[in-house]
C-alpha cells in the first residue's frame, strides 16, 4: 500500500454541529457552533461559532470535537 492511496474516514462533517472546546491550564471552556469543512481527527478545519457568527479554526480532537486555540 502507499500512504497516499489510503484515506482516513472523516470524523466531522460538513454543516454538522460540534462542540467548540478551549482549553487554559485547568480551565475548559465550550460553545457551540457548525463545521464548515469536513475531517478526520487531528486536522485543521474553520468552524462559525453559533452565538458570535465568527468563524475559527480549531483541530478536530475526535469524534464531533473541536479544540479551539490550543496552547
Amino acid at each position: 500500500f502507499r500512504a497516499n492511496a489510503l484515506e482516513i474516514p472523516a470524523v466531522i462533517t460538513a454543516g454538522s454541529k460540534v462542540p467548540l472546546v478551549v482549553r487554559q491550564g485547568r480551565l475548559e471552556v465550550s460553545a457551540s457552533g457548525v463545521a464548515i469543512e469536513s475531517g478526520p481527527v487531528g486536522k485543521e478545519i474553520k468552524v462559525q461559532n453559533d452565538s458570535s457568527k465568527k468563524v475559527v479554526t480549531g483541530k478536530i480532537e475526535g469524534p464531533g470535537v473541536v479544540v479551539v486555540g490550543a496552547n
